[in-house]
């Protein structure tokens, strides 16, 4: 395998002396666009450390930057690779299918597009 995962709490910002959660304003920025609500702290995030490009493989799937999967009993965990952790479109884009419970294919690409690029909101 060539990645290892790592749980990490959601990076604050302080803006205006008040630490803001940078996942929770991207995920309900996420919920916005799609006009749709999901509990954000039923989310476990992840960091994949894999290989030089920045991407893991996780099982059969290769080249990966984000996945979302459900928990069994509920819940979603989503994995970002360390080199994307911080991109707000991969973020988005791995909220889209977390608050949807739909991956591609099961979604227009034009919205999954639309809602990580922070569109609509």
């Amino acid at each position: 395998m060539d990645w290892v995962y790592a749980a990490i709490r959601p990076p604050l910002v302080v803006q205006d002396g008040t630490s803001v959660n940078l996942y929770q304003r991207w995920w309900e920025q996420t919920e916005d666009c799609l006009g749709m609500r999901y509990e954000f702290k039923r989310v476990v995030w992840l960091v994949a450390r894999g290989n030089k490009a920045g991407t893991f493989r996780l099982g059969n799937l290769e080249n990966l930057v984000g996945y979302t999967m459900a928990r069994p009993g509920g819940g979603i965990t989503i994995m970002v690779s360390y080199k994307y952790w911080l991109a707000p479109t991969v973020i988005r884009h791995e909220s889209v299918h977390a608050i949807t419970g739909k991956g591609h294919g099961q979604l227009p690409e034009e919205i999954i597009n639309r809602c990580s690029k922070g569109e609509g909101t």
